[in-house]
């Protein structure tokens, strides 16, 4: 049971047909129960901007039972933030563009400055700030 509201959703649009042939788009079942405890993170070191996990040592997941989530070029996939997704290495000669957004949830909600979605060159634009 989930005990905290969702706080980000995915939308993923296919630029081409996304399927098992060019590595698609894949979820594990039932992975969006559990909340994510394992973070993209981001920090300057010696004025360059790295990338890292934390905690350091990723979670292992099952995707044995992993169901590939086909897409025509146009269509829209809505993904749950906690739910587990990935695509596996395009070895065809098939492209397999697309394009990625994410809603964040900004009200009662605190994003942690290190957080990989935080940019500080483009910062949130939150949808209740003007509200009357």
């Amino acid at each position: 049971m989930r005990t905290r509201p969702l706080s980000c959703l995915g939308i993923w649009f296919a630029f081409d047909d996304a399927n098992k042939e060019n590595g698609g788009l894949w979820g594990v079942p039932g992975s969006h129960k559990k909340s994510t405890d394992y973070f993209f993170k981001r920090k300057i070191e010696d004025g360059v901007e790295k990338l890292f996990y934390e905690p350091k040592d990723s979670p292992k997941y099952d995707i044995s039972n992993s169901v590939a989530i086909e897409a025509k070029k146009g269509d829209v996939v809505l993904l749950h933030g906690d739910f587990v997704h990935f695509s596996f290495d395009n070895i065809s000669n098939i492209q397999r563009h697309a394009y990625t957004l994410h809603l964040v949830e900004s009200r009662n909600h605190f994003w942690e400055q290190d957080n990989w979605i935080v940019r500080r060159d483009l910062p949130f634009r939150f949808l209740y700030e003007h509200q009357v």
